[in-house]
């Protein structure tokens, strides 16, 4: 098992070295499947950006396996889903909406794949039809805005008898990376 991941180690290396030396004028090229942007991701996630500085009650803390503090279980559980992906994510980004207003999302990743963001929202009182009226109008404030559901916006639903299913949310949030 060591040799295999010293192997993949030194491949990954090599495609680093190989990519570093691909002018950028080629790079347009080459599908975009085939580009990974691992640097470039780790880059972005430790740049300062404006975000939510509003703290988070002692009663809704959830510690993440990164060591973040977030304000539910389920965004507790799609984090640490992210951080077992690999990626570089950066928690509650400020939007400003095309009317003004400053909107403060869970999660956004740069795509190591093709540089986009993506954004990530957990939606998980979803038995209490007040939440969901204001989370169907939320989403549609966000789709009026520019993010859109399967194109660069991920929302992550739970409910009571249908609980996060890690397995699926890796599986979309994958596709949409790769789109």
């Amino acid at each position: 098992l060591h040799m295999l991941e010293r192997f993949q180690l030194r491949k990954l290396e090599q495609a680093q070295r190989l990519h570093a030396r691909i002018s950028r004028d080629y790079e347009e090229l080459i599908p975009q499947e085939l580009l990974y942007y691992p640097e470039k991701s780790v880059r972005w996630a430790n740049t300062s950006y404006p975000k939510n500085e509003y703290p988070i009650p002692e009663d809704q803390q959830h510690l993440t396996d990164k060591g973040d503090i977030v304000r539910s279980k389920l965004e507790c559980m799609g984090l640490n889903c992210i951080y077992s992906m690999g990626l570089q994510f950066q928690l509650e980004p400020a939007i400003r909406l095309k009317n003004g207003e400053i909107r403060y999302l869970d999660c956004q990743i740069l795509s190591p794949y093709t540089g986009r963001i993506i954004y990530i929202e957990f939606f998980g009182l979803m038995n209490n039809p007040d939440y969901v009226k204001r989370t169907i109008h939320k989403i549609n404030v966000y789709e009026d805005n520019g993010l859109v559901m399967g194109e660069n916006f991920l929302p992550v639903f739970e409910i009571d008898g249908e609980p996060f299913d890690p397995r699926r949310f890796k599986r979309q949030l994958e596709r949409l990376l790769r789109a």
